[in-house]
């Protein structure tokens, strides 16, 4: 079981029907690092991403929530933090229900 490593630093999966958690490399190419390089260069772009985004989401939020402050006042504010929880908590729900169904459909 495992991952196969080609030769371009692309991993595919094995032939055989097992999957493992860990890769077990079978060819590597003549660099000898190459999983490395790509799993850490993988991470770093993904962990990027999460960083941009957590900033980029920081910044507006606060921007948003000043500009709705002085537009819809404190009893405005409430009425779209609780619609906002109503759509949190219905989506929730909703994610529980797909996530059930799939466990559901691979345990036939």
């Amino acid at each position: 079981g495992g991952l196969v490593m080609t030769g371009s630093c692309h991993v595919m999966p094995s032939t055989d029907d097992k999957i493992s958690i860990g890769p077990k490399i079978e060819q590597t190419t003549s660099h000898g690092e190459c999983s490395k390089q790509s799993k850490s260069s993988i991470r770093l772009t993904r962990l990027s991403f999460v960083g941009f985004g957590g900033t980029l989401g920081g910044i507006l939020g606060s921007v948003i929530a000043s500009f709705t402050a002085h537009i819809l006042h404190l009893s405005g504010l409430l009425i779209v933090a609780a619609i906002m929880l109503e759509i949190s908590a219905n989506l929730s729900i909703e994610l529980g229900r797909i996530m059930q169904w799939h466990w559901e459909e691979q345990m036939k």
